[in-house]
Order: structure tokens, then sequence, then C-alpha cells
């Protein structure tokens, strides 16, 4: 019978510090340099694009004044024009712990 692994479940599992809240999107960005690195591309790109939430935070200073502040950031986009998902990054993607990248 072969082994199987819930990704979702994996990753619900994973509980990040506040101090490392952004090491998904640093794991991400490292993904897309390496797809382009694999790629032919002559102009390689990458783009991330950060969305707040539309509403302001307010924050109470020590004063007792306001300050209106952005909203957190709620989700950020990657993409780039690297090789992307070919049939050997999918068949990597899903064997979990893949050396594929183990260089």
């Amino acid at each position: 019978m072969p082994f199987t692994l819930s990704v979702a479940g994996q990753v619900g599992q994973i509980k990040l510090a506040q101090t490392k809240a952004l090491w998904p999107l640093f794991e991400t960005v490292i993904n897309s340099i390496q797809s382009l690195e694999d790629t032919d591309e002559f102009e390689k790109s990458i783009t991330i694009e950060a969305l707040r939430d539309s509403n302001a935070q307010l924050r109470i200073n020590a004063d007792g004044s306001k300050t209106e502040e952005p909203s957190h950031f709620e989700e950020f986009i990657v993409t780039d024009n690297g090789n992307g998902f070919d049939q050997s990054n999918y068949d990597s993607f899903m064997q979990a712990c893949s050396p594929a990248r183990e260089k």
C-alpha cells in the first residue's frame, strides 16, 4: 500500500512565530528564483503584490491621540515568468520531502 500525506493537513500543523510570519513569502520567492534559473527566458521577472484590507487601522498613542495606519497585509501574490509547474516540478511538489532542489 503506498504511503500518502495530506499536504493541507501537514501545513495546518505548522505554527510560525510572529517573527517568522513572512517565511512563506520568502519560500515562494525562492521557488520563483529557482524557476527562473531553470528557464531560457531572457528577460526574467518576479512580481510581488502585497494586498491590504481597504479599511484603515486606528492606533491610540500614549497621549490619547489617534493615528490612522494602513491595515496589515492580507495576501501576497507572487508571479514569475519561469518554468512553472512542468511535469517534473509537479511530481516533485507532490512528493513529501522531495530531494529535487538539494544540490
